[in-house]
């Protein structure tokens, strides 16, 4: 519990003289009061709370200048505030799966786990001193419910064809839907139009500035022109055939690798070599420092040698299932084309979170990166990645004129994992 929520400070043993406990902050205290008033008494939400504050040049607690919604909602549902601080509402489990990673990590964190809530029943409550009444805050909840319901939140999963998949090549933040009004000119009614925007456009650093100034793009006609590319890689296997062979063109050209039987025959040399160093100093004929030093060594050549061996093992086990893959590829497109004809929205989303990684949205540029590289072009000597696909993908290119002002020129990017 050492970790004091907004309005609180913690104070240590050794600072009270007694038992740990938490301090309430006054400059804080007040901020709390006025974010739970504002919900509560004037219904506000947790978007309209941060503009108020930005407005009223209240900073957060690190000193940026403008909130954060989650921030708001994090603060509103703490029970501390109320007097009764909740220790074990999360608990560590498995690692859960993502379409793709936290913007600014690794595909593998380090920690492979994730992070789930604890039903209220199992929480462990300790009194500390009260923000605001326990009647504010029960208040605050049921606004909280009516405010979900009159946003109408889907619960149950992705509403857009390419949620989540997503992201802004300029400043790493994902692309979300975001739904607006429009005054039709040719029917004169307001009609919904859904785009998807970087989530950058709404954020700001410490000085107040915009992070990002990506444009916004049409989502049903993005989708449209996702599906029809996925649709083609998919019913296209000289695309796939091109690329795996490209890989398993470059294992067999690797070079500095011995073979499988010869890296089996050098370990259990060196395991040998690791038993009779151990007799020898078990019969004294080799002093203690001695021996330390060279089962050292031994240990790390094995070490390394054991890893070889299991990279060379891993390498063959791929180049024989892609040896497979190449040679189905064709029989693979001729079952599945008539199949992606006519499919529901489901199977859509299903088949487009399987095949691509990612979703790269440029300022004049679209690029889909598929999990598997979908062509191997020639190489610049002076390039060392994969060239993009040249084809265009757009098949309503003057609607989308129409809608963004500039061209959208959707690629096909190739990426190297399998």
């Amino acid at each position: 519990m050492s970790g004091a929520p907004y309005g609180y400070r913690y104070i240590s043993t050794k600072q009270s003289g007694s038992a740990a406990c938490w301090e309430i902050v006054l400059e804080e205290a007040k901020v709390v009061r006025q974010i739970f008033a504002w919900i509560g008494q004037q219904r506000l939400s947790a978007q309209q709370v941060c503009r108020r504050l930005y407005q009223l040049h209240i900073p957060t607690r690190k000193g940026n200048a403008r909130w954060n919604p989650r921030t708001i909602c994090g603060i509103i549902r703490n029970p501390a505030y109320m007097g009764r601080a909740a220790y074990g509402k999360t608990h560590i489990g498995e690692r859960r799966d993502r379409l793709q990673p936290i913007r600014g990590s690794s595909e593998q964190p380090k920690h492979a786990y994730s992070i789930y809530e604890v039903p209220q029943e199992q929480w462990i409550t300790i009194s500390v001193p009260p923000i605001i009444s326990r009647e504010l805050f029960v208040t605050v909840q049921e606004q909280l419910a009516e405010n979900r319901k009159r946003y109408r939140l889907r619960r149950q999963g992705p509403n857009h064809l390419l949620q989540g998949l997503m992201v802004c090549k300029r400043c790493g933040y994902s692309y979300c839907p975001k739904y607006t009004w429009k005054r039709s000119s040719s029917r004169g009614k307001d009609r919904l139009y859904v785009y998807y925007r970087c989530t950058g456009t709404g954020r700001h650093d410490a000085d107040g500035q915009r992070m990002c100034s990506n444009r916004a793009l049409r989502a049903d006609l993005l989708d449209q022109a996702v599906w029809e590319d996925v649709r083609s890689f998919l019913c296209d296997p000289q695309r796939i055939q091109q690329e795996y062979q490209r890989q398993l063109n470059g294992m067999e050209n690797q070079e500095g690798w011995d073979s499988l039987d010869q890296l089996r025959s050098t370990v259990r040399k060196v395991q040998g070599g690791i038993e009779r160093m151990i007799d020898a100093y078990a019969d004294g004929l080799l002093t203690k420092e001695e021996f330390e030093l060279r089962i050292k060594k031994a240990k790390q050549r094995l070490a390394m040698l054991e890893q070889e061996q299991k990279d060379q093992a891993d390498e063959q086990l791929q180049r024989a299932n892609l040896k497979v893959i190449i040679g189905c590829m064709q029989e693979f497109a001729d079952k599945i084309q008539n199949g992606l004809i006519g499919l529901d929205w489901d199977a859509k989303r299903k088949i487009i979170c399987a095949i691509v990684k990612q979703i790269e949205v440029d300022e004049e540029e679209v690029h889909i990166v598929y999990r598997v590289g979908p062509n191997s072009f020639s190489q610049d000597l002076k390039q060392e990645s994969l060239q993009y696909c040249s084809r265009r993908i757009v098949p309503a290119k003057n609607e989308l004129l129409n809608h963004l002002g500039d061209p959208l020129d959707t690629e096909s990017a190739v990426d190297d994992s399998v």
